[in-house]
């Protein structure tokens, strides 16, 4: 039996309403490893308060630290492999040192990689959130990574030298079938314009 436990906030997993797509990326996958016998697939769920002003950041802060030493507990306690989904896993302060905790008492863990610094620049700030340092301490530690697509990885891999280590390709929906389910334009027998069916 294969025990996954996510480190992030549990609500991704249930709720399917206004996420962003490294949300319901995340959501998918693992809803669908979940639908394996033998695959378990668990987290903690928790609430924070709206806003930013000082009193909901500080109640923030507080359930993050009491989730995350719940998340220690368990990986601990029960050995279980943990998931961290990067980007997003570790831009919290507290996972950044439950995936330590994780090298430290040598619990494996599975990295999900669906960012990249190059996606952050096209698409966001252009503030990554992760030296590159760690980047690569993330990377070379996991027992397995999962990353969108060949191209991707072999990116990640030259620029942080992980020659040799397991990954799993795991594409987002269209990406696979995208080419075996495209039917392409047909000429008519007499004339006309092609068409896609």
């Amino acid at each position: 039996m294969i025990r996954l436990f996510a480190i992030f906030n549990g609500t991704i997993l249930n709720d399917d309403q206004n996420w962003s797509p490294t949300y319901t990326r995340i959501r998918f996958l693992l809803s669908e490893l979940a639908r394996y016998e033998d695959i378990t697939v668990g987290s903690i769920s928790f609430g924070l308060l709206p806003g930013k002003g000082i009193p909901a950041r500080i109640y923030s802060d507080a359930i993050k630290i009491a989730v995350a030493l719940r998340f220690a507990y368990r990986l601990i306690k029960d050995r279980l492999l943990a998931f961290f989904a990067y980007l997003h896993s570790l831009m919290m302060f507290q996972n950044r040192h439950l995936f330590r905790l994780c090298v430290i008492y040598r619990i494996p863990t599975v990295i999900d990689i669906h960012d990249t610094r190059e996606q952050t620049v096209a698409f966001g700030n252009g503030h990554f959130g992760v030296r590159r340092v760690m980047e690569k301490y993330y990377s070379s530690r996991a027992i397995l990574r999962i990353a969108l697509n060949p191209a991707m990885w072999k990116r990640i891999r030259q620029v942080n030298r992980l020659d040799g280590v397991p990954v799993l390709f795991v594409p987002n929906g269209v990406e696979g079938d995208f080419s075996r389910n495209i039917r392409y334009p047909t000429p008519r027998s007499r004339g006309g314009s092609t068409s896609v069916i």
